[in-house]
């Protein structure tokens, strides 16, 4: 803005600093390692290489396009699509750090097997109460967190972040009431603690049962 709207380039070159910060921003952010779409048909898995791969029934290029470019990802979102993610009538599956996997559950006839071997089951379905899995992002979850981002470490497994906790009130996204069900983390997993991307500080509820 500032090197278009200066007609001196003394006033030009101001826009240098801001365009390095703006650099730095992008390429030091979180670098989530699942990024899971509020649809939960979506999610995008970092890969042994280190680059996101996005999977899904559905690609959605406006989606993959964010989430490169908040990576410092510059490639076409169409070259992160995971083309080897098995996909069928009733879900996919993607591969996790230390031989997990995460589902994405279409049909509810997944959930029995999904729910027992995936360490992440995302679905824009409700999942069942007794779902094993250690993270489960289903339609109840996503409608009060947001996009969810999921960070590995060799120690701590995932630590979850989400778009926004369920105490937040903004304008363009209302707290949604508190619901009885609150689905992060499954009971004997530890607890779930969440932030908005834009404010670490911010947790979503955990798990209460």
């Amino acid at each position: 803005m500032s090197a278009a709207i200066w007609r001196t380039w003394a006033f030009r070159l101001s826009a240098v600093p801001l365009a390095l910060i703006g650099l730095v921003g992008a390429t030091h952010g979180p670098r989530y390692d699942v990024i899971v779409a509020p649809s939960g048909d979506l999610a995008a898995v970092r890969d042994a290489d280190g680059a996101l791969e996005v999977v899904g029934k559905r690609f959605n290029a406006f989606a993959a396009e964010q989430w490169l470019s908040a990576d410092g990802d510059g490639r076409d979102p169409a070259e992160a699509r995971a083309a080897d993610a098995p996909c069928d009538r009733l879900g996919c599956v993607a591969d996790l750090p230390e031989g997990e996997s995460l589902s994405i559950v279409f049909d509810r006839l997944a959930f029995d097997e999904d729910c027992d071997r995936a360490e992440v089951v995302v679905s824009a379905l409700t999942a069942p109460r007794d779902c094993k899995a250690k993270f489960v992002l289903d339609e109840q979850a996503l409608a009060r967190l947001g996009a969810v981002g999921l960070t590995w470490t060799d120690d701590k497994g995932f630590t979850p972040a989400s778009d926004r906790s369920a105490l937040e009130n903004r304008p363009w996204s209302p707290a949604p009431e508190h619901a009885r069900d609150d689905r992060v983390i499954r009971p004997g997993h530890g607890e779930s603690h969440g932030a908005d991307p834009a404010d670490e500080a911010a947790e979503p509820p955990s798990n209460g049962r």
